[in-house]
């Protein structure tokens, strides 16, 4: 079953603005906090030492290491959560290649494929909240980007929800009651509707579960943006009807789509899987 649902296919951009500090001591490190191209001639190193988490740059000949960029600290200040003192490394995700491949509306080169190798590290701070580091190094250059938690807030809720469906729709009961076997199903439905959502549709079909998740999430920020939250600094949106206020929550849904539903032919999202959120 489905059910069509209007979603009209913009893009936004989420400008995050924050403070880069020193990070503190960390505890220990593992063996292994490399990301090397597929040439063997760049390498980015996550350190951890007595003086907290860092990264270095190295151009490789023949394995010899030549410094590119020395060593910088890591970490980040927002206002409401220091994700630079007490950082303690969790995991690493296995190296995978990336492959990027766009065309340019001007410039002298309009068709850019690039290949890269691909790691996330992720870190806890001292009250356990979660920063995800993804680092990818190509053949020219390393790049990187913090995940911050409460990025993807409203996709965590339009899963949730979707999820519940499929749960309620399946078996009949909340997903909280399901044992491990039902609840994994629920989550793969739920996972497939999200990711096989296509977005170069003016009327995008959505699949029951994700329908009704999405506007509930939509009416639910609509209300938001018209209500005053004190506790959180936020002031109502005045300039809003509730109409408009709608249309906005419904654009904020979509572009919250755009970081889920998948590509055409490849098994990666419109802003490739990012915000990351291992749903």
């Amino acid at each position: 079953m489905t059910d069509r649902f209007s979603l009209r296919p913009l893009l936004g951009a989420l400008i995050l603005s924050a403070g880069v500090a020193t990070v503190a001591r960390a505890a220990s490190a593992p063996p292994d906090l490399t990301v090397t191209n597929e040439d063997a001639t760049l390498r980015f190193t996550l350190l951890v030492d007595d003086d907290g988490f860092a990264y270095r740059v190295d151009h490789l000949d023949h394995g010899k290491p030549t410094p590119v960029l020395g060593r910088s600290p890591l970490g980040i200040t927002r206002t409401d959560i220091d994700l630079n003192d007490g950082l303690a490394f969790v995991s690493a995700t296995p190296a995978s290649v990336v492959e990027d491949d766009y065309t340019l509306v001007s410039g002298k080169q309009h068709h850019v494929h690039s290949r890269g190798v691909e790691r996330t590290f992720t870190l806890n701070n001292a009250i356990g909240i979660r920063l995800d580091l993804t680092v990818r190094v190509y053949r020219d250059g390393v790049a990187f980007r913090y995940g911050l938690p409460g990025h993807a807030s409203m996709l965590v809720q339009i899963a949730t929800a979707a999820r519940e469906a499929e749960a309620e729709a399946r078996f009949g009961q909340p997903y909280a009651a399901l044992n491990d076997e039902q609840q994994a199903a629920a989550g793969a439905a739920m996972r497939k509707a999200l990711r096989g959502i296509d977005l170069t549709q003016r009327d995008v079909v959505l699949a029951d579960s994700v329908a009704g998740a999405v506007r509930t999430v939509r009416d639910e920020w609509a209300r938001r943006l018209l209500t005053a939250e004190p506790a959180i600094g936020w002031t109502p949106a005045y300039s809003l009807s509730p109409e408009l206020a709608s249309k906005t929550a419904g654009f904020l849904v979509f572009s919250s789509l755009t970081t889920v539903a998948q590509r055409p032919g490849v098994d990666w999202s419109w802003t490739e899987n990012w915000p990351y959120e291992p749903l």
